[in-house]
């Protein structure tokens, strides 16, 4: 593809028209390999001429006749997330192009041989489709598709009719189909903030952990004296304070219970422990526990001692 013809593509693209991209990429394809086989123009047009005005100059036609969702490609995966726009991708349907590609050319008193104009321009042809890097060509501009080239048709079952239905006898044609995304609700540029970090979720509403005020005050008292401890020192401390006991004594209904944390800690764990209960007073009222936290039952192992 040309730098041309893929500039004009990816215009066709942005404006939401993936047939007319798609059209352009088939006709580049098709007038390389006819314009090798003849120094004559041979016409490349996208419908099916009237039988009573045939085409002056020969003519490749590439008829559209079908357009159906390939239900062969639908897949329930989740659509990408553009961090640098906030957005999702639109969604998708993958919509199978099916192509009918005939020739014509004004009519010859005289009888055709084996390598007539008909069969060199039919045989030319089954070589571009064939060999046309429609795939390659078109992913490079993020347009996925699958192309499939004399597949057996379902929808063109008796050529016979269809042919008569034009008014037209029998020609020789190639059945040609090609599936190409196509994007939906492209005006939908809602934003969604990304997830930066995975958090615990809170309790669910109206269960007994929304009544006891013990796991909310452990996990914010965790998370602050480990975010003041040096890298080496977390892991050793993430199991020792995941062995703490912490209890809420309630004595008086009308009042916020008392914290109660036990367990053993090394020096450097307990001092830090012991600084973050005294300095985040407030932290621990918003949570709806006593300012005075009770740390008696919690007991500092010296370093030669083992902690576990």
């Amino acid at each position: 593809m040309d730098d041309e013809l893929k500039q004009q593509v990816r215009k066709d693209l942005e404006r939401g028209q993936a047939i007319i991209a798609l059209n352009r990429t088939i006709q580049a394809a098709l007038k390389k390999h006819l314009d090798e086989i003849s120094a004559n123009l041979i016409n490349i047009r996208f419908d099916i001429p009237d039988k009573t005005c045939l085409p002056d100059n020969p003519t490749v036609c590439v008829f559209l006749y079908d357009i159906q969702e390939d239900l062969e490609l639908r897949h329930a995966q989740p659509r990408p997330y553009r961090a640098q726009t906030g957005t999702f991708d639109p969604r998708q349907v993958n919509a199978r192009c099916c192509y009918l590609v005939t020739y014509w050319e004004q009519p010859k008193k005289a009888g055709m041989g084996p390598d007539s104009q008909p069969m060199m321009v039919m045989n030319a042809v089954l070589n571009a489709l064939l060999n046309a890097e429609l795939d390659t060509s078109l992913r490079e501009l993020n347009l996925p598709l699958f192309s499939r080239v004399i597949a057996p048709s379902e929808h063109l079952s008796s050529l016979g009719n269809f042919w008569q239905s034009l008014g037209d006898r029998p020609r020789l044609c190639l059945n040609f189909q090609v599936t190409i995304p196509i994007e939906l609700g492209r005006d939908q540029t809602e934003k969604t903030p990304p997830v930066l970090k995975p958090m615990l979720d809170q309790a669910i509403p109206g269960s007994w952990e929304d009544y006891d005020k013990s796991l909310p005050f452990k996990r914010a008292l965790v998370d602050k004296v480990l975010a003041l401890l040096d890298v080496e020192q977390v892991q050793s401390a993430r199991v020792q304070l995941a062995r703490l006991a912490v209890t809420c004594e309630y004595t008086n209904p009308n009042e916020p219970p008392t914290a109660h944390v036990s367990g053993l800690l090394d020096e450097k764990t307990h001092e830090v422990l012991s600084r973050v209960i005294n300095e985040n007073a407030g932290e621990w009222s918003k949570i709806g526990v006593q300012v005075s936290v009770n740390i008696d039952g919690l007991t500092e192992v010296k370093a030669s001692k083992d902690a576990g």
